[in-house]
């Protein structure tokens, strides 16, 4: 899967790049290109491809999945999704810079706190609910999907009790580029069943799970998409915590026996 290969071109790149450790301000903007650089081109050989560090990120990821055509919804996904707040992943990356880690190993950090089923992982439960509304019909993939968790993958959210505008925005998006798909119909379907029901709202984890199944990708894709939109966050959250030079160190207080 492409998000393990980003693992292990962090790993190696923070161990030998000779500028990882180079913390100057001045020099912190470049290292983090480099490191974007350094994801995206892990994609397009894991693609079999020779890396186009001259494109713009969405156009080289749209090339290296082959849809060209979708260079524009894929933008909109990478920057809809690059920042929010401070999630686990983002905090994460950022507690690893403020004790000194180099940008490739707090943007590893960050990532791998990514790999949950509450935060990244999310969006794979929902392609898979979403494939499963599309083989046997909504009402019993909502069923199954019921059974799984008190959660509902890709509906729901505490920040957003009346709607996730990330995810309405790609959907809106996704509605104009790609009306008649059958995974944009089923969400559509899906959505309204689900708040007609229970009166959750979708989240942008339908709708990534949605875009990924419209563009004929597989599941593991909606967490490539994932890390590759909120890494450039992650970086930006990693650059200010190097410049405040200040350590994220909590601290504990024993409540036991």
């Amino acid at each position: 899967m492409p998000v393990e290969a980003f693992g292990y071109a962090l790993t190696h790149a923070g161990a030998h790049d000779i500028t990882a450790l180079d913390t100057r301000p001045e020099a912190l903007p470049a290292q983090a290109a480099r490191v974007l650089n350094l994801l995206y081109a892990t994609l397009e050989r894991h693609e079999g491809l020779p890396p186009a560090p001259d494109l713009p990120l969405h156009a080289r990821l749209s090339r290296a999945w082959g849809v060209p055509e979708s260079s524009g919804l894929l933008r909109r996904a990478l920057v809809l999704l690059a920042d929010h707040e401070l999630n686990v992943s983002t905090f994460t990356g950022r507690v690893a810079a403020s004790g000194g880690a180099s940008l490739h190993h707090a943007t590893l950090a960050a990532l791998c706190a990514l790999q949950g089923p509450a935060h990244g992982l999310a969006a794979l439960d929902a392609y898979e609910l979403l494939d499963h509304a599309l083989r046997r019909g909504p009402q019993a993939a909502l069923r199954d999907g019921a059974r799984r968790s008190p959660g509902l993958a890709g509906f729901g959210h505490p920040l957003y009790p009346a709607g996730d505008p990330r995810g309405g925005a790609l959907m809106a998006a996704l509605q104009q580029s790609h009306a008649a798909a059958p995974a944009v119909e089923m969400a559509l379907t899906l959505q309204e069943t689900v708040r007609q029901d229970t009166g959750m709202t979708a989240n942008v984890d339908l709708a990534l799970a949605t875009l990924i199944h419209a563009l004929r990708r597989d599941a593991g894709d909606t967490l490539t998409l994932f890390a590759l939109a909120r890494a450039a966050g992650w970086l930006a959250h990693i650059l200010e915590s190097f410049r405040s030079g200040q350590m994220i160190r909590p601290r504990a207080r024993y409540v036991g026996p």
